[in-house]
């Protein structure tokens, strides 16, 4: 899809840097930018204009990734917005640079709070990313 604004260098360097921002508050070294290059450029599925839609839409505000993944986690959870960050996902799990944030840590007897608390957040990053779908035009 040569000239596509989602498959473009610019774009898939946003995309690089904004999931993996999303994902491990950190940026993505450039042979993880590269290697998630090939990947999106060796898979490019026919986008709906839903899915378009959506992609644009959290590339355009960044912040709003953690509500909209939420949210279509639920709703729908194999559109190319969830896609594109479980790839993300599987590159820097991979890279021996990020590897180590993946791996799991001993955690103290107060860890069930901060699982409750993250849940409630989760709760209402749904809802606002359901909104956020509607506000798109990229509802039912």
């Amino acid at each position: 899809m040569p000239g596509d604004v989602l498959t473009d260098k610019k774009s898939l360097n946003n995309q690089a840097e904004f999931f993996t921002y999303y994902l491990l508050k950190k940026k993505p070294n450039r042979a993880v930018t590269n290697l998630y290059h090939k990947i999106i450029l060796n898979n490019v599925p026919k986008l709906s204009s839903k899915d378009a839609k959506i992609l644009k839409f959290g590339l355009r505000h960044p912040k709003t990734l953690g509500p909209l993944d939420t949210y279509l986690a639920l709703a729908e959870p194999y559109c190319e917005l969830r896609r594109r960050i479980y790839i993300m996902f599987a590159v820097l799990e991979s890279s021996p640079d990020y590897a180590q944030d993946f791996l799991p840590v001993k955690r103290g007897a107060y860890f069930w709070l901060v699982v409750a608390a993250r849940g409630l957040k989760s709760f209402c990053w749904a809802i606002f990313g359901f909104i956020l779908v509607q506000v798109v035009g990229a509802g039912r």
